[in-house]
Protein backbone atom coordinates (compact mmCIF):
# COMPACT_ATOMS: atom_id res chain seq x y z
CA UNK A 1 0.00 0.00 0.00
CA UNK A 2 1.16 3.53 -0.74
CA UNK A 3 2.18 5.60 2.28
CA UNK A 4 0.01 8.72 2.64
CA UNK A 5 1.83 10.23 5.61
CA UNK A 6 5.28 9.81 7.10
CA UNK A 7 5.66 10.96 10.70
CA UNK A 8 9.35 11.74 11.12
CA UNK A 9 10.88 11.97 14.58
CA UNK A 10 14.41 13.40 14.93
CA UNK A 11 15.79 12.02 18.20
CA UNK A 12 18.86 12.31 20.36
CA UNK A 13 18.96 10.95 23.91
CA UNK A 14 15.45 11.06 25.39
CA UNK A 15 14.06 7.54 24.92
CA UNK A 16 11.36 7.88 27.60
CA UNK A 17 9.89 10.90 25.82
CA UNK A 18 10.13 9.12 22.47
CA UNK A 19 8.12 6.20 23.84
CA UNK A 20 5.45 8.60 25.11
CA UNK A 21 5.21 10.29 21.71
CA UNK A 22 4.96 6.98 19.85
CA UNK A 23 2.21 5.77 22.20
CA UNK A 24 0.23 8.96 21.49
CA UNK A 25 0.67 8.47 17.73
CA UNK A 26 -0.51 4.87 17.85
CA UNK A 27 -3.61 5.96 19.79
CA UNK A 28 -4.43 8.53 17.13
CA UNK A 29 -4.12 6.52 13.92
CA UNK A 30 -6.18 3.64 12.55
CA UNK A 31 -5.10 3.30 8.91
CA UNK A 32 -2.04 1.37 7.75
CA UNK A 33 -0.93 4.06 5.27
CA UNK A 34 1.00 5.99 7.94
CA UNK A 35 4.64 5.23 8.65
CA UNK A 36 6.74 6.31 11.62
CA UNK A 37 10.35 7.15 10.82
CA UNK A 38 12.87 7.64 13.65
CA UNK A 39 16.21 9.28 12.78
CA UNK A 40 18.57 8.73 15.71
CA UNK A 41 21.44 11.17 16.32
CA UNK A 42 22.74 9.38 19.44
CA UNK A 43 26.09 7.62 19.10
CA UNK A 44 25.02 4.61 21.18
CA UNK A 45 21.67 3.92 19.47
CA UNK A 46 19.91 4.67 22.75
CA UNK A 47 16.55 4.95 20.97
CA UNK A 48 16.75 1.73 18.95
CA UNK A 49 15.34 -0.38 21.80
CA UNK A 50 12.30 1.89 21.95
CA UNK A 51 11.58 1.40 18.25
CA UNK A 52 12.24 -2.36 18.51
CA UNK A 53 9.55 -2.61 21.18
CA UNK A 54 6.99 -1.66 18.52
CA UNK A 55 8.46 -3.82 15.75
CA UNK A 56 5.30 -5.92 15.45
CA UNK A 57 3.38 -2.81 14.34
CA UNK A 58 4.93 -3.00 10.88
CA UNK A 59 4.84 0.75 10.28
CA UNK A 60 8.22 1.69 11.78
CA UNK A 61 11.54 2.56 10.19
CA UNK A 62 14.68 3.32 12.19
CA UNK A 63 17.75 5.11 10.84
CA UNK A 64 20.88 5.54 12.93
CA UNK A 65 23.03 8.44 11.79
CA UNK A 66 26.67 7.42 11.41
CA UNK A 67 27.74 10.86 12.65
CA UNK A 68 25.88 13.35 14.82
CA UNK A 69 24.11 15.63 12.35
CA UNK A 70 22.77 18.20 14.80
CA UNK A 71 19.13 19.17 15.11
CA UNK A 72 18.77 21.17 11.88
CA UNK A 73 20.27 18.50 9.63
CA UNK A 74 18.51 15.67 11.47
CA UNK A 75 15.14 17.36 10.95
CA UNK A 76 16.02 17.67 7.28
CA UNK A 77 16.95 13.98 7.17
CA UNK A 78 13.50 13.03 8.48
CA UNK A 79 11.92 14.91 5.58
CA UNK A 80 14.46 13.62 3.05
CA UNK A 81 14.09 9.96 4.00
CA UNK A 82 10.29 9.94 4.21
CA UNK A 83 8.43 7.44 2.01
CA UNK A 84 5.05 9.10 2.28
CA UNK A 85 3.31 11.42 -0.11
CA UNK A 86 3.20 13.91 2.79
CA UNK A 87 5.50 14.43 5.76
CA UNK A 88 4.93 15.57 9.35
CA UNK A 89 8.04 15.97 11.49
CA UNK A 90 7.59 16.31 15.24
CA UNK A 91 9.94 16.63 18.19
CA UNK A 92 10.47 13.59 20.40
CA UNK A 93 9.30 15.51 23.49
CA UNK A 94 5.89 16.46 22.11
CA UNK A 95 2.74 14.37 21.74
CA UNK A 96 -0.18 14.25 19.32
CA UNK A 97 -3.82 14.59 20.33
CA UNK A 98 -6.18 11.63 20.25
CA UNK A 99 -7.53 11.01 16.75
CA UNK A 100 -5.40 13.77 15.25
CA UNK A 101 -3.43 11.63 12.80
CA UNK A 102 -6.66 10.20 11.37
CA UNK A 103 -7.98 13.77 11.01
CA UNK A 104 -4.82 14.83 9.19
CA UNK A 105 -4.90 11.85 6.83
CA UNK A 106 -8.57 12.50 6.05
CA UNK A 107 -7.68 16.08 5.15
CA UNK A 108 -4.82 14.91 2.94
CA UNK A 109 -7.13 12.50 1.13
CA UNK A 110 -9.69 15.19 0.32
CA UNK A 111 -10.14 16.44 -3.24
CA UNK A 112 -7.60 19.26 -2.85
CA UNK A 113 -4.03 18.60 -3.96
CA UNK A 114 -2.29 20.29 -1.05
CA UNK A 115 1.27 21.57 -1.07
CA UNK A 116 1.11 21.90 2.72
CA UNK A 117 -1.40 21.69 5.56
CA UNK A 118 -1.30 23.90 8.66
CA UNK A 119 -1.82 21.98 11.90
CA UNK A 120 -3.15 23.65 15.02
CA UNK A 121 -1.17 23.08 18.19
CA UNK A 122 -1.06 24.18 21.81
CA UNK A 123 1.66 24.62 24.42
CA UNK A 124 1.59 22.30 27.44
CA UNK A 125 3.48 21.59 30.64
CA UNK A 126 6.56 19.39 30.57
CA UNK A 127 4.57 16.39 31.82
CA UNK A 128 1.95 16.94 29.06
CA UNK A 129 -0.82 17.02 31.69
CA UNK A 130 -1.93 20.66 31.41
CA UNK A 131 -2.37 22.98 28.46
CA UNK A 132 -0.82 26.45 28.58
CA UNK A 133 -2.81 29.24 26.98
CA UNK A 134 -4.92 28.88 23.86
CA UNK A 135 -4.25 27.05 20.57
CA UNK A 136 -1.68 28.87 18.47
CA UNK A 137 -4.00 29.31 15.49
CA UNK A 138 -7.53 30.69 15.64
CA UNK A 139 -9.86 27.89 14.61
CA UNK A 140 -11.70 30.31 12.29
CA UNK A 141 -8.52 31.44 10.55
CA UNK A 142 -8.76 31.67 6.78
CA UNK A 143 -5.56 30.54 5.09
CA UNK A 144 -4.33 33.21 2.70
CA UNK A 145 -1.11 35.08 2.01
CA UNK A 146 -1.75 37.66 4.72
CA UNK A 147 -2.60 35.16 7.47
CA UNK A 148 0.48 33.11 6.59
CA UNK A 149 2.68 36.20 6.90
CA UNK A 150 1.18 37.09 10.27
CA UNK A 151 1.50 33.56 11.64
CA UNK A 152 4.64 32.35 9.93
CA UNK A 153 6.78 32.53 13.07
CA UNK A 154 4.57 29.83 14.62
CA UNK A 155 5.87 27.38 12.00
CA UNK A 156 9.22 27.47 13.75
CA UNK A 157 7.70 24.56 15.67
CA UNK A 158 8.19 21.65 13.25
CA UNK A 159 4.96 19.92 14.32
CA UNK A 160 2.84 22.80 13.05
CA UNK A 161 2.54 21.70 9.43
CA UNK A 162 2.49 18.83 6.97
CA UNK A 163 4.24 19.31 3.64
CA UNK A 164 4.07 17.32 0.44
CA UNK A 165 7.21 15.31 -0.23
CA UNK A 166 7.29 16.65 -3.78
CA UNK A 167 7.40 20.26 -2.55
CA UNK A 168 10.02 19.40 0.03
CA UNK A 169 12.26 17.74 -2.55
CA UNK A 170 11.84 20.70 -4.88
CA UNK A 171 12.94 23.37 -2.42
CA UNK A 172 15.22 21.72 0.14
CA UNK A 173 18.44 21.85 -1.95
CA UNK A 174 18.52 25.65 -1.91
CA UNK A 175 17.37 26.27 1.67
CA UNK A 176 20.28 27.08 4.00
CA UNK A 177 21.35 24.64 6.71
CA UNK A 178 22.74 25.67 10.06
CA UNK A 179 20.00 28.15 10.94
CA UNK A 180 17.97 25.67 13.06
CA UNK A 181 15.13 26.48 10.65
CA UNK A 182 15.98 24.86 7.34
CA UNK A 183 12.34 23.75 7.18
CA UNK A 184 11.17 27.38 7.25
CA UNK A 185 13.27 28.22 4.23
CA UNK A 186 11.46 25.42 2.38
CA UNK A 187 8.01 26.30 3.71
CA UNK A 188 8.51 29.99 2.89
CA UNK A 189 9.07 29.12 -0.75
CA UNK A 190 5.98 26.90 -0.77
CA UNK A 191 3.83 29.65 0.75
CA UNK A 192 5.12 32.76 -1.00
CA UNK A 193 6.82 31.92 -4.29
CA UNK A 194 4.55 32.92 -7.17
CA UNK A 195 0.84 33.60 -6.90
CA UNK A 196 -0.90 32.18 -3.86
CA UNK A 197 -3.41 29.46 -4.70
CA UNK A 198 -5.97 29.37 -1.91
CA UNK A 199 -6.60 25.64 -1.99
CA UNK A 200 -2.91 24.66 -2.04
CA UNK A 201 -2.53 25.20 1.74
CA UNK A 202 -4.96 23.32 3.97
CA UNK A 203 -5.79 23.78 7.65
CA UNK A 204 -6.76 21.35 10.42
CA UNK A 205 -8.29 23.65 13.02
CA UNK A 206 -8.56 21.07 15.83
CA UNK A 207 -5.49 20.84 18.05
CA UNK A 208 -3.27 18.13 16.57
CA UNK A 209 -0.08 18.50 18.58
CA UNK A 210 0.77 19.41 22.17
CA UNK A 211 4.12 21.18 22.38
CA UNK A 212 6.09 21.10 25.64
CA UNK A 213 6.85 24.73 26.50
CA UNK A 214 6.52 25.17 30.25
CA UNK A 215 9.83 26.91 30.98
CA UNK A 216 13.46 27.17 29.88
CA UNK A 217 14.03 23.49 30.72
CA UNK A 218 11.52 22.56 28.00
CA UNK A 219 14.04 23.59 25.34
CA UNK A 220 16.84 21.20 24.51
CA UNK A 221 18.59 24.09 22.74
CA UNK A 222 18.58 26.64 25.60
CA UNK A 223 22.37 27.02 25.44
CA UNK A 224 22.05 27.79 21.73
CA UNK A 225 19.32 30.41 22.24
CA UNK A 226 21.15 33.16 20.36
CA UNK A 227 21.99 30.94 17.38
CA UNK A 228 18.34 29.84 17.30
CA UNK A 229 16.80 33.31 17.47
CA UNK A 230 19.22 34.94 15.04
CA UNK A 231 19.05 31.81 12.86
CA UNK A 232 15.31 32.26 12.47
CA UNK A 233 15.81 35.56 10.66
CA UNK A 234 18.56 34.05 8.49
CA UNK A 235 16.02 31.43 7.40
CA UNK A 236 13.54 34.18 6.48
CA UNK A 237 16.18 35.80 4.27
CA UNK A 238 15.98 32.76 1.98
CA UNK A 239 12.55 33.74 0.65
CA UNK A 240 12.63 37.50 1.30
CA UNK A 241 12.92 38.11 -2.46
CA UNK A 242 9.46 36.53 -2.86
CA UNK A 243 7.88 39.24 -0.68
CA UNK A 244 7.12 42.90 -1.22
CA UNK A 245 8.80 45.37 1.11
CA UNK A 246 5.57 45.83 3.09
CA UNK A 247 5.12 42.05 3.35
CA UNK A 248 8.66 41.67 4.66
CA UNK A 249 8.01 44.36 7.29
CA UNK A 250 4.83 42.54 8.34
CA UNK A 251 6.64 39.19 8.52
CA UNK A 252 9.37 40.60 10.76
CA UNK A 253 6.97 42.61 12.90
CA UNK A 254 4.78 39.63 13.76
CA UNK A 255 7.78 37.34 14.20
CA UNK A 256 9.03 39.49 17.06
CA UNK A 257 6.17 38.12 19.18
CA UNK A 258 8.40 35.06 19.67
CA UNK A 259 11.80 35.69 18.10
CA UNK A 260 13.26 38.88 19.56
CA UNK A 261 17.03 38.55 19.90
CA UNK A 262 17.52 42.32 19.96
CA UNK A 263 14.95 42.94 22.67
CA UNK A 264 16.68 44.09 25.87
CA UNK A 265 14.31 42.22 28.18
CA UNK A 266 14.75 39.00 26.21
CA UNK A 267 18.53 39.32 26.50
CA UNK A 268 18.15 39.95 30.24
CA UNK A 269 16.09 36.75 30.48
CA UNK A 270 18.92 34.87 28.78
CA UNK A 271 21.30 36.33 31.38
CA UNK A 272 18.99 34.86 34.01
CA UNK A 273 19.13 31.50 32.20
CA UNK A 274 22.92 31.59 32.34
CA UNK A 275 23.45 31.64 28.58
CA UNK A 276 24.38 35.31 28.01
CA UNK A 277 27.66 36.92 28.97
CA UNK A 278 30.58 38.78 27.48
CA UNK A 279 31.34 36.18 24.81
CA UNK A 280 27.76 36.38 23.46
CA UNK A 281 27.93 40.18 23.65
CA UNK A 282 31.08 40.22 21.52
CA UNK A 283 29.62 37.79 18.99
CA UNK A 284 26.16 39.26 18.52
CA UNK A 285 26.02 42.86 19.74
CA UNK A 286 29.44 44.49 19.50
CA UNK A 287 28.54 46.16 16.18
CA UNK A 288 25.27 47.67 17.45
CA UNK A 289 24.82 51.46 17.72
CA UNK A 290 26.59 52.86 20.78
CA UNK A 291 23.50 53.35 23.01
CA UNK A 292 22.18 49.84 22.36
CA UNK A 293 25.69 48.43 22.63
CA UNK A 294 26.09 49.87 26.14
CA UNK A 295 22.81 48.33 27.26
CA UNK A 296 23.76 44.90 25.88
CA UNK A 297 27.14 45.22 27.62
CA UNK A 298 25.49 46.18 30.90
CA UNK A 299 23.25 43.12 30.71
CA UNK A 300 26.29 40.92 29.99
CA UNK A 301 27.86 41.89 33.33
CA UNK A 302 24.62 42.19 35.31
CA UNK A 303 24.60 39.87 38.37
CA UNK A 304 22.87 36.66 37.29
CA UNK A 305 21.10 36.19 40.63
CA UNK A 306 19.41 39.58 40.22
CA UNK A 307 18.37 38.70 36.68
CA UNK A 308 16.94 35.42 37.96
CA UNK A 309 15.02 37.25 40.70
CA UNK A 310 13.58 39.72 38.19
CA UNK A 311 12.53 36.91 35.87
CA UNK A 312 10.83 35.06 38.71
CA UNK A 313 8.89 38.18 39.73
CA UNK A 314 7.88 38.78 36.11
CA UNK A 315 6.39 35.28 35.80
CA UNK A 316 4.54 35.64 39.09
CA UNK A 317 2.99 38.91 37.91
CA UNK A 318 2.16 37.42 34.52
CA UNK A 319 0.48 34.41 36.11
CA UNK A 320 -1.38 36.59 38.65
CA UNK A 321 0.19 34.70 41.55
CA UNK A 322 1.20 37.88 43.40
Amino acid sequence: MNITLTIGIPVYRRPDLLRKLIDSILCSVSGDDVEILVCDDSSDRVNEKVVSYYSDQGRFRYIHNEVNLGIDANIKKCFDEASGEYVLVIGEDDIVSEGSIDNIVNELKSDNAFDAVVLNYIYCTNDHKKNIGSPLFDSSMIINRNSLLENFYKFGFIGSFVISKACWDRYTPESPLGTYFHHLGVLGKVCFEGDFISNSIGFVSDVCVRNRAEDASSNSWIESSFNVHFGFYKALDHFASNLTSSELVKLHSHSRALFRPKNFLWVLAKRADGVYGLSQFREYYSAEPIFSKLIYLSIAIYPPFLAQFMKKIYYKIRDNSI
